[in-house]
């Protein structure tokens, strides 16, 4: 069974990635990154994700 961790923050997920929080965010938008919004119609909702999500499109993009 995969690892169900939520990460709750944009910070969270750059840590996770090892990123900035723009280059996630601009991978969200240009590539597909797997990030949940509570409110999907705002761009200023609050976000979350799974590592196990995360991990999937990282091997699908390797």
């Amino acid at each position: 069974m995969k690892d169900m961790f939520r990460m709750d923050s944009w910070k969270d997920i750059s840590d996770y990635l090892n990123r900035s929080i723009k280059t996630c965010r601009t991978w969200e938008k240009k590539f597909g990154l797997p990030i949940h919004r509570i409110d999907p119609e705002s761009i200023r909702s609050k976000v979350f994700a799974y590592t196990f999500e995360i991990d999937d499109w990282l091997k699908k993009r390797s």
